[in-house]
């Protein structure tokens, strides 16, 4: 499953959750605003200003739409 993020850098990723480990809240480096951490199954780390009840939302609908897309319905 593929999910779009855009990073603290402001590039925009397209992440194999497959090969993520797990996803953490971290102190940012940018001030105030909070970062959070994805981190893969290669040891590499991607940041990103959403949060991760907003990348859930991202992963429910992706999701949601394989499976639509799986029993043929067209939206």
């Amino acid at each position: 499953m593929n999910i779009n993020i855009k990073t603290t850098g402001g590039s925009s990723v397209l992440v194999n959750w497959d090969n993520v480990n797990f996803v953490q809240e971290a102190c940012s480096a940018f001030g105030s605003k909070p970062c959070t951490e994805i981190h893969f199954t290669n040891k590499k780390i991607v940041g990103t200003f959403e949060k991760i009840s907003d990348i859930e939302n991202k992963l429910k609908l992706n999701k949601w739409a394989g499976q639509q897309q799986e029993v043929g319905v067209d939206y």
